[in-house]
């Protein structure tokens, strides 16, 4: 099976190199908006409809993102090993769109998506250096295709 790939809109939203130059004064600021937002529910993602069909793509939303701190979309089938992230960004903005292609040849199950982000050149979660934070996961119903239905 392909796996699955996200197609995020509006491309001066985010830039593509996970390490940003930011001054190490503002590390701190970062983690603390970080926190906010995830304490406070604001860091979620959301998907525009309960169920798909494989081949299809699903509209995905992700909201309370911290601008200028790295940025993890992971997502996969649940019960199917660990999630892959999709994409790795750094967003200019607080929320961020896409497109996610279920693969034609995907099995059917329940599908969830999440952000995850973290202080930039600081890697996630190590001993003594930044925290990361976790976004409130999504989830979708995929319905794969039978051989019958495509003749």
């Amino acid at each position: 099976m392909r796996t699955l790939t996200i197609d995020l809109y509006d491309k001066n939203a985010f830039s593509d190199d996970p390490e940003p130059v930011v001054a190490d004064p503002t590390l701190w600021q970062l983690d603390q908006r970080m926190l906010g937002n995830y304490s406070s529910g604001r860091f979620r993602t959301s998907v525009a409809q309960e169920t798909a069909l494989a081949g299809s793509s699903v509209r995905l939303k992700v909201e309370g993102i911290t601008p200028n701190a790295v940025l993890a979309i992971i997502g996969g089938r649940l019960d199917d090993g660990p999630l892959e992230a999709l994409k790795i960004v750094v967003p200019h903005e607080a929320s961020l769109d896409g497109d996610v292609y279920i693969p034609r040849d995907a099995e059917g199950g329940t599908y969830i998506f999440c952000a995850q982000q973290w202080a930039p050149r600081q890697p996630p979660a190590y001993v003594g250096g930044s925290s990361i934070y976790i976004s409130k996961t999504t989830s979708i119903e995929v319905q794969s295709r039978n051989d019958s239905e495509e003749f």
